[in-house]
């Protein structure tokens, strides 16, 4: 884990505490798209926990690592673009639209729109035979449950609304283009 990324966190934890923020145990917060969790040790320490994205239900495990490197590839992939965009992380809480076999599907096309709502993500099989939307075989799952499944694309969570990707399991991505926002 890269030091920056480490002293970033504990920065980011001591300016929320110096500008009157107070945490406890049992508390929650969000560090890129992961959900944190606030632990009390036997020593009255608050320790922080990430999701051991093994699990589902989701089970915390005493650890950051898994936070960082997701968000330092996140904003890598940003920072790939042309020009660079900002982050836009949305919770692993949210919902994101799944076509049926997203799953085992070798070419992915992923795409988000605004919403106030769910991730704004849809996760659609490139190559699925459809005559139009209402042939759409999907449904709405969490982002974690996506992660679990398809980790591989974990790292375009934050890339912002209107950007299409085709992912393709053997080749990697390739940006399919910007789309309109119809939000």
């Amino acid at each position: 884990m890269p030091g920056a990324d480490i002293q970033w966190l504990l920065d980011h934890l001591e300016q929320r505490v110096a500008s009157g923020e107070r945490f406890a145990a049992g508390e929650f917060m969000q560090v890129g798209w992961m959900l944190l969790r606030l632990d009390g040790g036997a020593d009255g320490v608050l320790r922080v926990a990430e999701p051991d994205m093994k699990s589902m239900p989701i089970a915390y495990i005493e650890s950051i690592d898994n936070t960082l490197k997701t968000m330092r590839a996140q904003k890598e992939m940003l920072e790939n673009l042309r020009p660079p965009e900002a982050p836009a992380f949305p919770s692993m809480r949210q919902s994101v639209l799944v076509d049926a076999n997203y799953k085992s599907a070798e070419s992915v096309v992923m795409y988000r729109i605004a919403s106030e709502v769910t991730s704004g993500w849809f996760v659609m099989d490139a190559h699925g035979k459809r005559d139009g939307p209402d042939q759409l075989n999907a449904s709405y799952i969490s982002l974690y449950q996506l992660a679990l499944d398809r980790p591989d694309l974990v790292k375009f969570f934050a890339l912002p609304t209107g950007l299409k990707v085709e992912v393709d399991k053997k080749f990697g991505a390739a940006p399919a283009g910007k789309g309109k926002d119809k939000s």
